[in-house]
């Protein structure tokens, strides 16, 4: 029997224009992390995480000014689009080449702190490794902060 793995997960709309333009940024950086890993993917026909990581963290960590805990979320990320690409595939289905269109950030327990004291509270997430482009120009009373370790 195999392990599962226990996802939390946080989604919260966010209305355009509130963002600081450093953390859209990060966010933009991330989304074409991920498209990266799956071009590399698609291209070195490359199945698992490992394999991927190995193939983009060198040109990943060089090209953006991220805290490296990111790329292995980018890498896990486009591993699970490529498996539903490939299950398309498998299945006969017509399918274009995938890629990821909205702005995104996966995130690990060492990357945040998080908050909630009550269900009509803001939520406030604290991103631990931001770039720190990102941490220096945030208020600091916006829902979502930001802080370099």
């Amino acid at each position: 029997m195999a392990l599962q793995q226990i996802v939390r997960s946080l989604v919260f709309p966010i209305p355009d224009g509130t963002l600081p333009d450093p953390l859209v940024y990060l966010l933009k950086d991330f989304r074409l992390m991920v498209n990266i890993c799956i071009r590399t993917a698609i291209d070195g026909n490359t199945t698992s995480r490992g394999t991927l990581t190995k193939l983009v963290y060198k040109d990943l960590s060089k090209q953006f000014d991220i805290n490296k805990k990111y790329i292995g979320c980018a890498v896990e990320i486009a591993c699970g689009i490529m498996k539903n690409y490939r299950k398309c595939l498998r299945k006969g289905l017509s399918t274009n080449k995938p890629f990821v269109k909205r702005l995104m950030l996966k995130s690990t327990n060492q990357n945040y702190k998080g908050a909630v004291p009550s269900s009509r509270s803001t939520s406030h997430v604290i991103l631990d490794g931001a770039s720190p482009k990102v941490s220096s120009e945030l208020p600091q009373n916006h829902p979502i902060h930001v802080t370099s370790p």
